[in-house]
């Protein structure tokens, strides 16, 4: 069923990959002072971030049904979670209303669900925007496959340590 309705949309939706760097350097100093009271991931930062930014503008929370858009009031966010035998996302839902512990919390439990095979359908449904991260992984650039009926995913790569020079350009360390 995943490879299938991955297959479908990679056909339907014309893949539109844009690709910036970002400098995390205070993200990762942020994180590290955060971990001491409460262990959190640069995904759960994504997260909020994304929640936030869909709350700002509403006009992107949208999903497709048939030839017209779905404006939603609700921002539930799918979380990308690699299991053995492929892939699933789980939802968390009205994720603006969370803190960045509640979050992490929140994106833990759905993920130890869905490696043990315990997600009940109405935690992987109703999503209104995805975030993929390979960077645990080292992955720099891939392309996501939009989640229908979502309109959009957002690709999260490896964090990588570059010098960047007075005029701003930014050139790989290694």
């Amino acid at each position: 069923t995943i490879a299938a309705r991955m297959l479908d949309s990679h056909i339907q939706i014309p893949p539109v990959t844009m690709d910036t760097k970002a400098d995390v350097t205070g993200l990762l100093t942020a994180r590290k002072k955060q971990n001491e009271k409460h262990k959190v991931s640069i995904n759960d930062y994504v997260v909020q971030a994304c929640a936030q930014a869909l709350s700002e503008m509403p006009q992107m929370n949208v999903s497709f049904a048939g030839d017209s858009l779905v404006y939603h009031s609700h921002i539930n966010i799918g979380v990308a979670v690699a299991l053995d035998g492929g892939l699933i996302v789980p939802v968390i839902r009205n994720a603006d209303r969370y803190s960045l512990e509640g979050i992490a919390d929140t994106v833990k439990e759905l993920a130890d669900k869905a490696r043990s095979g315990k997600l009940l359908p109405d935690e992987y449904t109703g999503g209104t925007f995805t975030i993929s991260n390979l960077g645990k992984y080292g992955i720099t650039f891939f392309t996501p496959i939009i989640n229908q009926p979502e309109s959009m995913i957002l690709g999260v790569c490896a964090v990588e340590k570059v010098l960047k020079m007075e005029d701003g350009h930014l050139f790989n360390r290694d």
